[in-house]
């Protein structure tokens, strides 16, 4: 399925990402997160990260007097941030029932709020702008290699057995070259298609965000779209985990167990047995 670009995610991340430059994370009021963020977690008592929003230990919101969301400030007593319009409690997830204070529900990782599902969409565009410009300039550098010029027999004006034979023995020497320069140019197609989605999925991955729920909705709506878009001929992909760049450990939970997503990282998979190869997202209700 060909998915019609509305809108870039990459520019929305970039635009995003210019508060990167700070060295404290900032909520929508310029507030540091980091003022907000207790030593210690108030449920469990297990000493917190500077700028984290949960405790890696128990999972408990330490930003107390801030949306789960957004992290705009909440009004005394608001059953809905007036921000982003997401229930102060968290999000109740219609498949299993359980309480989330993620834009994506951690035990199903389906989509729970708006903010999630434009994620997805956005994501999807970008992701397929990023392939087609990437092939683009595959088949742009594949058509600067040099061809094969034929150079002309020459002809002897009576019958030479000699001749004869070298004139067979060069068809078919041409014809077992033509078959090989097709099957060589459909594995340069292949090869090129697959470098293609490698390099947009390099540029995808390896970012960091503004906030922790920013980096946590992109590598979750990352984490549905991987299996539809067929990285290579893979007959099955396993979900590992997701690596976080800040400390360089394997959750396998998700982004939903680190306290610092922000700074980026990447799901990692088991690949077994190649099979088919797909450049385009697959229907699935998402």
């Amino acid at each position: 399925m060909v998915l019609k670009s509305t809108g870039s995610y990459q520019q929305q991340s970039q635009s995003n990402s210019e508060p990167q430059k700070t060295t404290e994370q900032q909520n929508s009021r310029g507030t540091s997160l980091s003022e907000s963020t207790p030593a210690f977690c108030p449920q469990c008592g297990h000493p917190t990260r500077k700028d984290a929003d949960i405790c890696e230990n128990c999972g408990f919101w330490l930003l107390e007097s801030l949306c789960k969301f957004c992290y705009t400030p909440l009004e005394k007593g608001a059953a809905f941030c007036h921000e982003c319009g997401n229930p102060v409690a968290g999000i109740p997830c219609p498949q299993c029932g359980r309480l989330s204070i993620f834009d994506f529900c951690p035990h199903c990782n389906i989509p729970l709020s708006q903010q999630a599902h434009q994620t997805l969409d956005q994501l999807k565009q970008s992701l397929e702008k990023l392939i087609s410009v990437h092939q683009t300039e595959n088949a742009t550098e594949d058509r600067t290699l040099p061809e094969e010029q034929n150079k002309p027999q020459s002809t002897a004006s009576s019958f030479n057995w000699d001749n004869f034979l070298q004139k067979n023995l060069l068809a078919a020497h041409h014809k077992q070259q033509e078959s090989e320069k097709k099957s060589t140019t459909a594995a340069a197609h292949n090869n090129s298609e697959q470098l293609a989605i490698s390099k947009a999925l390099a540029e995808i991955q390896h970012q960091t965000f503004p906030n922790q729920q920013c980096a946590r909705r992109h590598y979750n709506a990352l984490k549905l779209l991987l299996p539809t878009l067929r990285l290579i001929k893979v007959k099955k992909q396993i979900t590992v985990g997701w690596r976080c760049y800040a400390f360089d450990v394997i959750h396998p939970e998700g982004p939903h167990a680190c306290a610092e997503p922000h700074k980026g990282g990447e799901w990692v998979f088991d690949t077994i047995e190649e099979t088919k190869a797909e450049t385009r997202f697959e229907e699935q209700d998402l």
